[in-house]
C-alpha cells in the first residue's frame, strides 16, 4: 500500500476516535439540571455544601434553584440578594457597581473557585450565605454547561421588575 493510500484512512479514524473521546468527556446539562434543581450529583449523590464556614447542608438545601431561580436570574430571600447566575451574564464583564474597577468575567477555572471555596472571578469573597460546594470537576463542569443552556432557553424572555417608590414629604 502507497504511503497516500494510507494516510487519509489514519487520519479519519485519529479524528473520529478523537471526536468520541471529546464527546465522553463532554458535560452533561441533564447532570447539571439535577445538580440546579434538586442538589443531586452523578449517581444520586446527594450534593453538599457548607455555609457561613460551618453549617453544612445536602441535597436539596444547598440547590441552586432555592435562591437564583428556576430560570437562574436570581432573587431576594430574607436579606440576600442572589444574583443573576446565567453563564452569558456571569461570562461577560461587569461595570462597577461600586468606587473600583470593573469585575473580570467568569471563566471555567473561575467559576470552579467561586463554587468551591467562593472566591469572585476578581478574588472577594462570596456572601457566606452562598455555599461552598463539594462538586466533582466534572459535575462542576455539568453545572455550568446547565447555566449556559438556561441562558439560551430564556434568553429572549423579559422578566418584570418590581419598583419600590416612596413618597417624601415637601
Amino acid at each position: 500500500m502507497t504511503r497516500s493510500c494510507w494516510v487519509w484512512p489514519a487520519t479519519f479514524l485519529f479524528v473520529v476516535g478523537w471526536s468520541l473521546c471529546a464527546g465522553a468527556d463532554a458535560p452533561s446539562p441533564e447532570l447539571g439540571q439535577s445538580i440546579f434543581e434538586r442538589g443531586i450529583g452523578r449517581d444520586g449523590r446527594e450534593i453538599g455544601g457548607r455555609i457561613h464556614g460551618s453549617l453544612d447542608l445536602r441535597g436539596g438545601a444547598v440547590a441552586c434553584v432555592s435562591c437564583h431561580g428556576a430560570d437562574a436570574r436570581g432573587s431576594g430571600e430574607a436579606f440576600v440578594q442572589a444574583p443573576d447566575i446565567r453563564w452569558h451574564t456571569l461570562s461577560k464583564v461587569f461595570a462597577p457597581r461600586r468606587a473600583g474597577g470593573t469585575r473580570p468575567a467568569y471563566n471555567r477555572s473561575t467559576f470552579s473557585r467561586a463554587i468551591h471555596v467562593g472566591v469572585t472571578s476578581d478574588g472577594r469573597s462570596l456572601d457566606p450565605a452562598m455555599p461552598r460546594f463539594d462538586l466533582s470537576q466534572d459535575e462542576t463542569d455539568a453545572l455550568l454547561s446547565y447555566l449556559a443552556q438556561i441562558s439560551e432557553d430564556y434568553a429572549g424572555e423579559e422578566v418584570p421588575t418590581k419598583v419600590v417608590m416612596g413618597l417624601l414629604p415637601n
